[in-house]
């Protein structure tokens, strides 16, 4: 049998002719010198296209958004804790609209395969919270085969398994990081994002982050970010 495709990530700092690989290797601090490529919700085929090109800053979007970036490595030093987090998340979702447009993913989305990937993977985050998310939930849902299913991620990189639950520790990171839920429970956190199991949550979480869920909520209470 074979066997699952890992997980794929792209790091701009893994190539010196990316865009900003300043911003994004010392934004390490913030946890975001390496984000999975599903963060940005492009097929990784394509995404992979951009890890050795140079964007312009003087036309277009780049126009808009370079200045923005440099302004950000350049006040690096000064950003630290939740807003630190918070903000470069936010970075992250910019750098999605321009890599998007760079790639002219519209035009790209004119396919029933690229419209079927987005509307599963919308499915996908509107139903985080529910324990029986699976594979198989998620092909009936979208009125395909669960083997149509798995063919649709493997292709992108990943298995549906896997996407689902980066998806999960994605959102509970955030809420984590995030100052307006000081004072939500850790468990309740992970529960909302289909973690019902404590223990299996601070396992999983600690897997991908270094670090156990309890771990993030102090470093959020001393404002380490």
């Amino acid at each position: 049998m074979r066997s699952p495709a890992p997980a794929r990530t792209t790091s701009a700092a893994s190539s010196p002719h990316a865009p900003w690989p300043g911003f994004l290797l010392h934004g390490a601090r913030h946890g975001a010198d390496r984000a999975p490529h599903s963060r940005f919700g492009i097929p990784y085929g394509l995404l992979e296209q951009m890890t050795v090109v140079r964007l312009g800053g003087d036309a277009g979007l780049g126009r808009i958004v370079s200045p923005f970036l440099s302004q950000l490595v350049a006040g690096l030093d000064d950003l630290s804790g939740p807003a630190g987090t918070r903000l470069v998340h936010n970075t992250v979702d910019l750098l999605q609209t321009l890599l998007t447009n760079e790639l002219d993913v519209t035009r790209t989305a004119a396919s029933p395969h690229w419209a079927l990937l987005q509307q599963i993977r919308d499915h996908i985050d509107e139903h985080l919270g529910s324990p029986g998310l699976s594979p198989s939930s998620i092909a009936t849902a979208n009125f395909i085969s669960t083997r149509r299913l798995h063919n649709v991620f493997l292709e992108q990189g990943m298995t549906v398994s896997a996407y689902v639950r980066s998806r999960r520790l994605e959102r509970c990171h955030q809420d984590l990081v995030d100052p307006a839920q000081r004072y939500t429970p850790v468990a309740v956190i992970g529960a909302r994002s289909g973690f019902t199991d404590a223990a299996h949550f601070s396992l999983t979480f600690k897997a991908a982050h270094t670090e156990s869920p309890a771990a993030a909520l102090r470093r959020r209470g001393r404002g380490d970010g």
